[in-house]
């Protein structure tokens, strides 16, 4: 890889979607929210992350988390889906 940009396709193909910014995720098994801050590059497999942190009712937020983009349409252990997505 020459040069790395947020066009860039990683490992499988993918580049991140700046729609997803700002959006609101629920956790099906935690019941929690969290919000999509931006996007980071994994370096350990050549994928695309996605930025988030939990937003908690008082307002306060969690420290941000780094997942692969595969974590936003994948299933629990349970094989249900991880999230309600937005739309």
């Amino acid at each position: 890889m020459s040069q790395l940009t947020y066009s860039t396709p990683d490992a499988h193909g993918s580049v991140p979607d700046n729609g997803l910014i700002g959006a609101m995720l629920f956790h099906l098994g935690r019941q929690r929210f969290y919000q999509i801050t931006g996007f980071c590059w994994l370096g350990e497999s050549d994928e695309w992350g996605y930025l988030h942190h939990e937003v908690r009712d008082d307002g306060l937020t969690g420290p941000t988390v780094a997942r692969p983009m595969s974590h936003l349409h994948g299933t629990r252990s349970n094989g249900e889906p991880r999230y309600r997505l937005p739309g």
